[in-house]
């Protein structure tokens, strides 16, 4: 399905420049009640740190939209797990993040 990998491409795309725009140092893209209890010095590593995550999401929305492409039901069930399993990862690295940086979750 030649609209989910444009789907997916485009989406991967946002999300690139989000997590470029954080990694640089603009933690205010991040929602208040995750930034709420960072410090101020570690404000740029936090950035740096909470970007990982999403180009982790932009690395399997893309691949997603790639494996589809090569056609067939194995392929698109082969692409809706790797999308599965990149955004598992993806969240947990993100939580691991969040505990480290905010002391919990919000």
């Amino acid at each position: 399905m030649l609209i989910y990998s444009i789907i997916m491409f485009a989406v991967a795309v946002l999300f690139f420049g989000l997590a470029t725009a954080i990694a640089r140092g603009n933690v205010q893209l991040i929602a208040s009640h995750h930034r709420e209890h960072i410090d101020p010095e570690k404000a740029e590593e936090y950035g740096k740190a909470f970007s990982n995550p999403l180009y982790g999401i932009c690395a399997s929305l893309a691949a997603s939209g790639a494996i589809d492409l090569l056609g067939g039901a194995a392929a698109g069930r082969a692409a809706v797990w790797v999308l599965v399993a990149g955004l598992a990862a993806s969240i947990i690295a993100i939580i691991v993040v969040q505990r480290r940086y905010n002391g919990g979750l919000f």
